[in-house]
């Protein structure tokens, strides 16, 4: 196997595809080490004014300025935000997402494609509260419903206290510090979009929206532990699984 096959089976690659009604195309290539899931890429060698850690941070930001001068989300969003800068969020545009295994088709809203594609540089961007999500970025599922979403979330939340209660430390199988888990996430995605409401982004409003929209379905998301959706699952799992052998 040569050089650049083996540097290649070291990479976790999604490419967005899109085409617009007039016939141009871009494409957006997020390339993850494979055994870290960091985001590589390239940051510019000056970046705008929006990217310092101290423009309206996080109020849960655990990141010293002395340290971190840059916002690690922010960085990995310069390029998304430029180029959907003079976009609407209703303009449409089809598009192909292809991950390792699979491709992906969609005719969708500019919101939603940049939505779905900030999902993947937000947690795999080095910010230390988002990074907790990085065990669904290898499996990226773009534009989830909320359903799928929830289901995702607490799979993974779970999945995380099989391996913790494997090492030796306290699994939370209640879910009892799940709320606390999320709220975080959701301050962070908050505090995100405050930073970007003072830019200046000429006539579009895409990247605006598409924080606000992965903000919404944040918030969806926790509803798989309100009680008319557990008994969605209750009731399914139960007729499958409570079964004496």
């Amino acid at each position: 196997m040569n050089e650049s096959n083996q540097a290649a089976q070291k990479l976790i690659t999604f490419t967005y595809q899109l085409k617009f009604d007039d016939g141009r195309e871009q494409a957006f290539t997020v390339n993850l080490d494979y055994d870290t899931l960091n985001l590589l890429h390239e940051p510019r060698e000056v970046l705008p004014d929006w990217t310092a850690l101290s423009f309206h941070q996080c109020p849960n930001c655990p990141l010293e300025e002395s340290s971190h001068p840059l916002c690690p989300v922010a960085v990995s969003l310069v390029d998304l935000f430029d180029f959907f800068k003079d976009f609407a969020s209703y303009d449409e545009a089809e598009v192909w997402v292809r991950a390792m295994e699979r491709t992906y088709y969609k005719r969708a809203s500019l919101q939603d494609i940049a939505g779905a594609l900030m999902g993947i540089y937000m947690v795999s961007s080095g910010c230390p509260l988002l990074s907790k999500m990085r065990p669904m970025v290898i499996f990226h599922l773009p534009f989830q419903s909320w359903r799928e979403s929830s289901y995702r979330f607490i799979t993974m939340y779970l999945f995380v206290q099989f391996i913790l209660a494997r090492n030796g430390k306290n699994p939370d199988w209640q879910l009892a510090n799940f709320a606390e888990f999320y709220d975080a996430v959701e301050v962070v995605n908050q505090g995100f979009s405050e930073r970007i409401s003072f830019i200046e982004i000429m006539d579009g409003d895409v990247s605006i929206n598409a924080v606000n929209l992965l903000n919404a379905t944040g918030s969806m998301a926790s509803m798989i532990l309100a009680e008319e959706d557990l008994q969605f699952w209750t009731k399914l799992i139960l007729e499958h699984w409570d079964q004496k052998p």
